[in-house]
């Protein structure tokens, strides 16, 4: 009887970013070995002699996956499954709420405000002034950041929303000047 595949990647629970993931596990060990079966959702999808199997395109959402090990005397051993999600979908965009595009604001320590994204697979906001990631926010319903003191001038400011599978989605950047 051949052992079962050790499952590799994507590991359980993992978010993809791709809908064609590579799928990979350690050799069986038997001497009569033959093949492995490819199950995805439940469904046999191919066989592979190798240890890995490129899927074809799947839908956004939650998978299942196991190798079925052959050998030559028809003898079986299932692995166990795991799950992933396929995420290729960019989170919402966030709107900037505060301070208005080309503000003139009278304090060094204007709040940031935006709207929040919907998206369901989030996981932070990176707030960006004058170029450079100043926070990272990792609630969703997190829609300010209170800055430090600004110098004199104009200054930008973005939000950028990434997801689980790494997906991401910036607002457009906005100016105010510190007066």
């Amino acid at each position: 009887v051949p052992t079962a595949a050790n499952l590799l990647s994507p590991a359980d629970g993992a978010f993809m970013a791709t809908a064609t993931p590579s799928l990979v596990w350690n050799k069986a060990s038997d001497v009569n070995f033959t093949n492995y079966r490819v199950i995805i959702d439940g469904a046999q999808v191919g066989t592979a002699v190798g240890t890995n199997y490129p899927t074809a395109a799947l839908g956004e959402g939650s998978h299942s996956w196991q190798i079925v090990s052959c050998d030559k005397a028809g003898n079986t051993n299932v692995s166990t499954s795991l799950t992933f999600v396929v995420d290729t979908i960019q989170p919402t965009p966030v709107t900037l709420v505060t301070p208005v595009n080309n503000a003139l604001v009278q304090t060094t320590t204007p709040t940031l405000t935006w709207n929040a994204t919907t998206e369901i697979n989030f996981t932070n906001y990176q707030v960006y002034v004058d170029g450079a990631v100043v926070s990272t926010k990792t609630a969703i319903g997190t829609t300010n950041h209170l800055s430090v003191a600004f110098g004199q001038g104009v200054h930008t400011w973005r939000i950028k929303s990434i997801d689980k599978s790494g997906n991401t989605n910036t607002s457009a950047q906005w100016t105010f000047t510190v007066d």
